[in-house]
């Protein structure tokens, strides 16, 4: 706050005015001040999904990763085509992996077609990035990459 002028001082104490009046609102003041807040959708995860952000936290931990997130983007590939990884994970060195979580078949990922082409073409069209499809087989975790 040192580096703060007047100016971000009077924002900043103007929203927190905001913050709190919206606290002690109740009835229709505070419905009418919440629908001018921005709505966060969050997109929900399968088991498969869970399990793997629950590994991605304990390599977290560790420093294996420098971090992920969940569903951060979408790819579009063509007019009404798209690809949306489950994951997207930074590595300590830089590198970026994007990953697909799928469930098991035997001691294989089971994948429709359509979603192992998007991949593909998102690997071809998007060398910078690593393309991975991950799945856990009693408890391990296995990957194919692209």
């Amino acid at each position: 706050m040192s580096n703060w002028s007047t100016a971000d001082v009077e924002r900043h104490m103007e929203r927190m005015r905001k913050v709190n009046t919206f606290n002690a609102l109740t009835g229709p003041e505070a419905i009418a001040l919440a629908k001018q807040a921005p709505k966060v959708i969050k997109p929900r995860q399968n088991k498969t999904e869970a399990a793997y952000e629950g590994w991605l936290s304990v390599r977290r931990l560790v420093g294996d990763i420098h971090g992920y997130a969940f569903q951060p983007c979408r790819w579009q590939l063509a007019e009404r085509c798209s690809y949306q990884p489950d994951f997207m994970v930074c590595y300590p060195e830089g590198r970026i992996d994007f990953v697909d979580c799928k469930g098991t078949k035997g001691d294989r990922y089971w994948i429709e077609e359509d979603s192992k082409i998007k991949i593909r073409c998102c690997a071809e069209k998007y060398r910078m990035f690593g393309w991975v499809i991950t799945w856990c087989v009693k408890g391990e975790w296995r990957e194919e990459r692209f």
